[in-house]
């Protein structure tokens, strides 16, 4: 499998205004919001230029929420923010799912989505890893073009 490096980390935060104005007016990081993300149970904003995810659950969390973002909302509890995955870029990630499998790791949930507008990207393929397979470490690895 080929990684071509970090690609973003992604933080579970309670309140998602507060954390993208905190980026943004103290550090000048400036976040994209997903469209219709709300329909999986979360709200989410990416800094594809500074590598940073923000993912808010919408709660109560609708019954077809994925299984991480229920996961990670346990997680959150009371705290205001928690450091939930790391993503990996790939250069090709139907490749890396043969090759993840034939080392053991399960693969949990797998997107593939044409194009999203509001990032600047298409052809996004993104695979969510069993995190038992990861030392307990919450790990995707994704490909995409930007636009």
């Amino acid at each position: 499998m080929k990684i071509k490096g970090l690609d973003r980390v992604v933080i579970l935060v309670r309140d998602m205004d507060k954390a993208v104005r905190f980026f943004s007016q103290k550090l000048g990081i400036q976040f994209t919001e997903l469209p219709g993300a709300e329909a999986m149970g979360m709200r989410a904003s990416i800094s594809l230029d500074y590598q940073m995810e923000l993912i808010s659950p919408v709660l109560p969390l609708p019954e077809a929420a994925p299984a991480h973002i229920k996961r990670w909302t346990q997680l959150l509890g009371d705290k205001e923010n928690v450091l939930v995955a790391l993503s990996f870029r790939v250069q090709d990630a139907d490749k890396t799912v043969s090759e993840l499998e034939n080392a053991g790791v399960s693969i949990e949930m797998r997107f593939d989505l044409p194009e999203i507008p509001a990032w600047s990207i298409r052809n996004l393929k993104e695979l969510i890893i069993e995190e038992k397979d990861t030392l307990g470490i919450p790990v995707s690895f994704v490909e995409y073009e930007r636009m």
